[in-house]
């Protein structure tokens, strides 16, 4: 009777991701209110559908076994959901196989990078970050252009994930992007990367960068990469106008670490600004010791 029970809802956890596809995969939802006690309202989405049909998999598998033929089956049904007419599905599928972090649905989702809605490409870029898989590095870094800022900003914070060299020139280019917040995911990308190739570019987004979140962000990741050669720009922005970037610089003087420095970070110890004052002096008190 057990194993009768057991492949009933394993049949029934299948078809609750599957029929997503063949079924048309409607948009709004694959199920309504039932009579089942355990119902806990809401429209039962791809993410949902998946959790029930992997829990029901664990507590009826026998010996308390997870079925992993089962769980195939639903990977494969969610990649398959990546073809759907419906975008909000397609969007919903690479979300899902970025968390699952599946190396094998790669290259169903640089598919979805070229899909002709943006928030599919956007999804897609993201999942690919995700996974981790570096083969998908010069495809992503081509996002990088994309007419939606959205996708090029998730094309930058991927390229940071997967950390390929190959992908440098990329990112230096989104440095100019009309965006400021996708030129400051290509710096945080830059700065993940702790290549020094990066540090003239970044340099200069430092010292010319109209958007201060973006020049805080330079300082950030000139901090990662270390490089010395960008201390005499960093040593001018502690004269910044605005007190994040000053406080940012302080800590990338501080992780390149030239005792020289410690006398212009001195006069930050009468800073306006409180937090800026703060930092000044334990940056100063690491680099005496």
């Amino acid at each position: 009777m057990t194993k009768f029970f057991y492949q009933f809802y394993q049949s029934v956890a299948v078809m609750l991701v599957v029929s997503a596809f063949f079924a048309g995969c409607m948009p709004e939802r694959l199920a309504t209110k039932t009579n089942n006690p355990n119902y806990v309202g809401g429209p039962l989405t791809l993410t949902r559908a998946r959790d029930i049909a992997q829990t029901a998999s664990q507590q009826l598998a026998p010996q308390g076994g997870a079925d992993e033929k089962l769980t195939v089956v639903l990977d494969d049904s969610i990649v398959n959901l990546l073809a759907c007419r419906h975008p909000q599905w397609r969007a919903a599928a690479a979300t899902q196989l970025g968390a699952l972090g599946k190396p094998q649905a790669v290259d169903a989702l640089l598919l979805g990078v070229e899909d002709e809605n943006a928030t599919v490409r956007e999804k897609s870029v993201e999942a690919l970050g995700w996974i981790g898989d570096k083969t998908a590095a010069v495809r992503v870094a081509g996002a990088i252009s994309d007419e939606s800022s959205d996708v090029r900003i998730a094309a930058a914070t991927a390229l940071g994930r997967l950390g390929d060299r190959q992908t440098l020139s990329a990112l230096i280019a989104g440095l100019k992007d009309s965006d400021a917040r996708v030129r400051t995911a290509c710096t945080t990308s830059l700065g993940q990367m702790r290549d020094g190739t990066a540090a003239e570019p970044l340099t200069a987004v430092l010292q010319n960068d109209s958007a201060p979140g973006v020049r805080s962000a330079a300082a950030g990741a000139l901090g990662l990469i270390k490089d010395p050669r960008s201390t005499p720009a960093l040593v001018a922005a502690l004269k910044d106008r605005d007190a994040l970037v000053r406080y940012q610089v302080i800590g990338a003087i501080e992780a390149v670490g030239d005792p020289k420095t410690v006398a212009p970070l001195s006069t930050l110890l009468k800073d306006p600004d409180e937090t800026v004052r703060t930092r000044a002096k334990r940056a100063i008190d690491n680099m005496k010791n």
